[in-house]
């Protein structure tokens, strides 16, 4: 990808590519076979077809002319979307419009398929600089209480809010939690034993197909571990190691700033070096998504914090679901009276906007 250029031309090649036409489609190869089955899409001179139940890549330069018993979505080459039947010719491909109109083109001229009823999914899309900024975008609500009686009482609340937009240039993720939980002390009252909130935000900006530069900020208040705020800058590059509709998997190196402030007084600032690993596996109704990252001050390699933030996203109908959430925070050097460890276990109610 060329950053000089202003834009980038993103067709909506994510319906074409993933979801089958209905009807069915022949396809005439050039050494005179047939093979009839489902045209699953188009992408990078290759035709996605699926023959007795088997998904095959064939390219373009193998493909005479082609057929279908029913109308589809078309973008050609030249930018025009259209709904046609295609039909077989000496010449290529003879598209059979609605309004009685032909037209005869190559089969290397078709660029993108989709549903004849959504030929505004096939249109190009003009993708600027975190442009356009209404869309792309997905968003996650989770919300659950807890409370516990018998011999020990308990209650809780926890909250989670995501927002992500993930373009081929660019990528943005904002992220809210909130946790809390009382308990029933000896004297009968209920006590404070978890209160935390954090908040973070990045911005990926894409520089080749894998590698992409990035700045991320994070926030957090915990009373518990000593912490009023605690703040990390970061800015860096990574790999984006996997990308597929089913995996994502990302590798970063960064540096930054770390402060905090501490509730038993006083405030740190460091400046650190980081790693990250974060993993997006799709499981058809459940989603996977995982990230882990260390930071260590760049002037003591034993000054280190490992986070690792792990969520299992189970979809039940129409975007409702489940969220079972494990976030595990690891200090080497916590403050005095501070474990070194902190885990958080919750299971919540969540609801999907945009397909996630």
């Amino acid at each position: 990808m060329n950053l000089r250029t202003p834009s980038v031309l993103l067709a909506a090649w994510v319906l074409a590519a993933t979801t089958p036409l209905a009807s069915q489609q022949t396809l005439i190869l050039t050494n005179g076979d047939r093979i009839s089955g489902e045209l699953l899409g188009i992408s990078n001179g290759s035709w996605r077809f699926r023959f007795v139940g088997t998904d095959q890549e064939i390219s373009v330069s193998q493909i005479r002319t082609a057929t279908s018993d029913s109308l589809i979505g078309i973008r050609l080459v030249d930018g025009s979307v259209l709904a046609a039947r295609l039909a077989e010719d000496p010449s290529g491909v003879r598209l059979n419009l609605d309004d009685g109109s032909t037209r005869l083109i190559s089969p290397a001229e078709i660029v993108a398929v989709g549903s004849p009823a959504d030929l505004d999914a096939l249109r190009p899309v003009e993708i600027g600089l975190f442009s356009p900024i209404t869309r792309f975008w997905s968003a996650l609500g989770s919300f659950g209480l807890s409370d516990k009686s018998g011999n020990s009482r308990a209650r809780g609340v926890n909250l989670t809010l995501e927002f992500a937009r993930n373009t081929e240039r660019d990528r943005l993720e904002f992220t809210f939690g909130w946790n809390r939980e009382d308990k029933r002390g000896d004297s009968g009252t209920f006590e404070n034993t978890v209160s935390n909130y954090y908040a973070s935000a990045r911005g990926d900006l894409f520089l080749t197909t894998e590698l992409f530069a990035f700045a991320a900020t994070r926030f957090k208040r915990d009373v518990f571990q000593d912490i009023t705020l605690g703040a990390l800058y970061n800015i860096g590059a990574g790999i984006q190691a996997v990308s597929t509709p089913a995996t994502d998997v990302r590798l970063s190196l960064s540096g930054g700033l770390r402060a905090e402030s501490f509730v038993s007084g006083g405030a740190e600032t460091d400046v650190v070096a980081g790693f990250e690993a974060a993993l997006r596996q799709n499981f058809g109704l459940a989603d996977l998504v995982w990230r882990l990252d260390w930071s260590g001050s760049a002037g003591d390699l034993t000054d280190y914090r490992v986070r690792s933030d792990a969520a299992l996203i189970i979809g039940v109908l129409k975007g409702l679901g489940f969220r079972f959430g494990i976030l595990n925070e690891f200090n080497n050097q916590p403050q005095p009276g501070i474990e070194k460890h902190d885990l958080l276990i919750t299971t919540t109610l969540s609801y999907a906007l945009g397909g996630r």
